[in-house]
């Protein structure tokens, strides 16, 4: 119920609105070689023009090449986690893709795709499977989410030089 309201309210024409802004974002600090690493809506600040920006870069590092650009640190927000941090391997940018991900379902639905009352709980359902994807999404977003939760992060939307590029339709 909350989730169609929420629909109601914004829309989906807004949501990509906000969505290629956080795109655009992201895009900016992974060319400076920065991982946000805890992307999420409380991150997520409005301008009062309506711009989006991303904030909050208290957990984001620089991707040194000397290591492979690769992470190894678990860190941020068990929701927007992604599979290769909760499995312990080594990361990169691709993380906070995954995170867009989430945080562009949660905007169409309310509630975040992954759940439980606990952090263990949470993340096996991340590990477990993609979330399913509502009837009344639209074929667009049912696309973009599927190559944003993609779970092997060489295969996910953004990785490598898309850029986030790939995903957005509009």
């Amino acid at each position: 119920e909350q989730a169609r309201k929420a629909r109601r309210l914004l829309g989906e024409a807004k949501i990509w609105h906000y969505a290629v802004q956080l795109v655009d974002g992201l895009r900016y600090l992974h060319g400076r070689s920065i991982v946000h690493r805890d992307v999420k809506p409380a991150n997520a600040f409005l301008t009062a023009r309506g711009e989006v920006r991303i904030g909050d870069l208290n957990v984001s590092k620089i991707v040194k090449d000397d290591k492979g650009g690769l992470m190894k640190t678990q860190i941020g927000t068990p929701y927007y986690m992604a599979p290769e941090i909760l499995k312990g391997h080594r990361y990169g940018h691709a993380v906070d893709w995954w995170a867009f991900g989430v945080l562009l379902y949660e905007l169409v639905h309310g509630v975040t795709p992954f759940t439980g009352h606990k952090a263990r709980v949470i993340m096996e359902s991340i590990l477990k499977g993609p979330p399913d994807i509502a009837p009344g999404d639209s074929e667009e977003f049912a696309h973009s989410l599927s190559q944003l939760l993609e779970k092997k992060p060489e295969e996910r939307a953004g990785f490598g030089t898309k850029g986030g590029l790939s995903l957005i339709h509009i």
